[in-house]
C-alpha cells in the first residue's frame, strides 16, 4: 500500500468533447425530426383557393390553341395528383431576340423547318389550385410545395409540359379586383 494504488482520476477533456459531441448528434436529430414534422400540411388542414399563374414556353401552335382551353384539368406529371383547371390562358408566338450589327435588337417568331410546324408558342395559363402557405412556402393539397420560378411537370388527358411558376395569388383578391 505503498505507492502502488493510484487514484481514480475525473473525466478529461477528450472524455467532456465526445460526450459534449454525442449530445449535440442527438439533440440535432430530435429536432430534425420534429421539425419535419410540422412541415407540409397536416391531415384535417383548412384548403383555401389560389390562383398559380404558369408559363410554358416552345409549344406547338396547334398544342397551345386546342389543349390549354378554360376549364381543362391538369395533375402532376411525376404522382398523378390533381392539380387544378384552367381558368385562362393567352397563346403568344415564341420569339428570340437578336442583336444586329448595328446594335439594334430584332424581334424574330421562332420557325422550325417542318411544314406542319411552323410557329412555336408560349402560354401563360391561370390555374385554380387548392392549397394554403405555411411557413413561408406554398403548400398544395397534394402536399407538394410549390414556389415562385420553380419548374413543375404537369400533364392533362392530351398534353404533358414542363411549365414555370410565375405567380401565386389568392383566389378571394383576383376575384374581388374583377
Amino acid at each position: 500500500m505503498n505507492g502502488s494504488v493510484k487514484q481514480k482520476r475525473g473525466l478529461g477533456a477528450l472524455d467532456w468533447m465526445i460526450l459534449i459531441l454525442a449530445v449535440f448528434i442527438a439533440g440535432s436529430f430530435v429536432l430534425r425530426y420534429m421539425n419535419l414534422e410540422e412541415k407540409g400540411l397536416q391531415q384535417d388542414s383548412v384548403m383555401d383557393d389560389y390562383v398559380l399563374t404558369v408559363e410554358i414556353r416552345g409549344i406547338r401552335e396547334e398544342s397551345a390553341n386546342s389543349y390549354f382551353s378554360e376549364d381543362t384539368q391538369f395533375y402532376f406529371s411525376d404522382t398523378g395528383k390533381y392539380l387544378g383547371k384552367i381558368l385562362s390562358s393567352n397563346p403568344n408566338s415564341t420569339s428570340q431576340y437578336y442583336e444586329l450589327l448595328d446594335g439594334t435588337v430584332q424581334n424574330v417568331p421562332m420557325v422550325t423547318e417542318e411544314a406542319k410546324d411552323l410557329l412555336r408558342m408560349d402560354v401563360s395559363a391561370e390555374i385554380q389550385v387548392k392549397g394554403q402557405y405555411k411557413n413561408g412556402s406554398f403548400y398544395h393539397e397534394s402536399n407538394k410545395v410549390i414556389g415562385l420560378n420553380k419548374e413543375i411537370t404537369i400533364c392533362s388527358k392530351f398534353v404533358s409540359v414542363t411549365a414555370v411558376v410565375t405567380s401565386i395569388r389568392s383566389a378571394q383578391t383576383s376575384q374581388s379586383g374583377q
